[in-house]
């Protein structure tokens, strides 16, 4: 994967930008960013669905602001980690 820490920037900017113009209503999105498919519903800073791959989250509700930035970082940095790992193994 090349720049692990620029596409999980990408995740959480689309993330809260579809947030943004939500404005205390129900939102969701689907964008391949990076070649990871990535989804997600919710509202507010509680993210019912959070979808990296195949694989699908869910967050607490009523998070902070940071703990909300911090999960969606954190998810993206181990999916994309455990990607890494499987097509190193794949190459052997």
């Amino acid at each position: 994967m090349k720049n692990r820490k620029q596409t999980c920037e990408q995740i959480l900017a689309f993330i809260y930008s579809t947030r943004k113009k939500a404005k205390g209503r129900w939102y969701n999105g689907a964008k391949n960013i990076n070649g990871i498919s990535v989804a997600f519903k919710g509202i507010g800073t509680w993210l019912q669905i959070f979808k990296l791959d195949l694989v699908e989250q869910g967050f607490p509700m009523e998070l902070k602001a940071g703990e909300f930035k911090r999960l969606i970082l954190i998810h993206s940095e181990n999916h994309l980690k455990e990607l890494e790992r499987i097509e190193l193994e794949r190459s052997k």
